[in-house]
């Protein structure tokens, strides 16, 4: 049984979440709230800091104090431009969308400890296309407990109703699906990390569920979405040893277990485990990030499954080549869940890059460049993903901020009617107190 199966996970969860709360709870009385800094200069903080990550003092929003923490609401709305709103690969249909996202943020301003709120709504309106409207919700959990200097739990919750957006590898297309998909998440994770002098260890357990709803058929009825609802369970385990100043080499191991139902007659169950070892660095303030190398391997209950094994990495760095300016990258290499028929999984090879500018201390520009290479194994089908475009948020006062996106999907694949291209062009106010 799947209860039996995660009960001990869930239990270890549980009481791990309880301790920090009660450690907590026993520690915030005895703090003092601390106040934002008035002032920030790259002289004070120095540039290791983001471009969109510092503080503005004259363009961050206020607040409204409760008790220890702090309310930040905000409400944004815009309009849209797809030109292949259905991602097909031929008699594309463009549609105009409105957008209107409200958010609510909770951020606790102890001296020690962290608890934050994040509860969102996402509606986008299609003029001409009603039935490809849709509104997700989303909300947040992170927590932070400081057990001593050295060590700290980290937990958090995530739960939401969402859409799988058209285009997507696994979803029905719009010759067949009269509507988006949608599904609802539920992730929890938490994380120990204790530092030894020079040597530094970190355990960590999440759980992840899917459950797809079904979709109204184009042609009428029901398309069953059952066979993609399943949860992930992982165990994560990562040691590091700093051998030099700015430098650490790191051990990463991570185990799963994934329970999902599949197509009928079919066994999706599987397990595997991701072994990496690399380096930390930071080099000066300007440059940090890590290069992990290693291995993978996904083994299915289902014998006429073909198991997954091979390379794989995950690298990261932030540079911050001057004050103005900060690139971001990373790339990845790891096994994604699929229901296309025949193929037991998919290996994603993955790499994106961030450059953001700030043109002026209140107008930041950031383009950004991502690709991705699906595997798809048992079956002959590959995928080649490729997203760029360009944010642009200007940012008028502390409470009016506007922006402007473009953005360019392109998805490359040697089955037949599934490539596509598409092109988004909006534009944004956002009101925040």
């Amino acid at each position: 049984m799947l209860y039996n199966k995660i009960l001990p996970y869930i239990n270890t969860f549980t009481g791990v979440c309880l301790f920090a709360f009660l450690a907590l709870v026993a520690d915030v009385k005895a703090q003092e709230i601390e106040e934002p800094d008035d002032v920030y200069t790259v002289e004070q903080q120095g540039a290791a800091i983001g471009v969109r990550e510092r503080p503005r003092p004259d363009y961050d929003p206020v607040g409204a104090r409760i008790g220890s923490f702090l309310f930040y609401p905000s409400v944004k709305t815009g309009v849209e431009f797809d030109d292949n709103i259905f991602a097909l690969s031929s008699g594309a249909v463009d549609d105009i969308i409105y957008l209107i996202d409200p958010q609510l943020v909770l951020k606790s301003q102890w001296s020690r400890h962290r608890l934050d709120f994040d509860f969102s709504l996402n509606h986008k309106e299609y003029q001409d296309n009603d039935d490809e409207s849709y509104t997700d919700y989303k909300g947040t959990v992170e927590s932070t407990v400081d057990v001593t200097r050295d060590f700290k739990i980290d937990a958090s919750l995530f739960g939401g109703v969402l859409h799988e957006p058209r285009g997507s590898a696994d979803s029905p297309t719009a010759s067949t699906a009269a509507e988006p998909t949608e599904y609802s998440q539920v992730e929890a994770k938490v994380s120990l990390n204790k530092t030894f002098n020079r040597l530094t260890m970190s355990f960590g357990a999440a759980y992840l569920e899917y459950d797809y709803d079904d979709v109204s058929a184009s042609g009428g009825g029901v398309i069953d979405q059952d066979n993609r609802d399943g949860d992930i369970v992982t165990l994560v385990q990562k040691s590091s040893y700093e051998f030099s100043p700015g430098y650490k080499a790191f051990v990463y191991g991570e185990y799963n277990t994934r329970d999902f139902v599949g197509n009928p007659g079919l066994d999706r169950d599987s397990e595997g485990y991701r072994i990496l070892s690399g380096v930390e660095f930071e080099v000066s303030r300007i440059l940090k990030g890590e290069v992990g190398l290693g291995y993978l391997e996904q083994d299915y209950s289902e014998a006429t499954f073909e198991d997954i094994d091979g390379f794989s990495y995950r690298s990261g760095f932030i540079w911050h080549p001057t004050s103005l300016m900060t690139i971001k990258a990373n790339g990845e290499r790891s096994v994604a869940e699929t229901v296309v028929s025949g193929a037991s999984g998919r290996l994603d090879t993955t790499a994106a890059v961030t450059l953001d500018y700030e043109i002026l201390r209140n107008l930041i520009a950031s383009p950004f460049f991502s690709y991705q290479f699906s595997d798809f194994k048992g079956d002959a089908r590959e995928d080649t993903y490729i997203t760029t475009g360009m944010n642009v948020d200007y940012m008028l006062n502390r409470h009016f901020h506007f922006g402007m996106s473009y953005n360019y999907i392109e998805r490359d694949s040697n089955e037949v009617g599934l490539d596509y291209d598409r092109q988004k062009v909006g534009a944004h106010v956002k009101a925040q107190f």
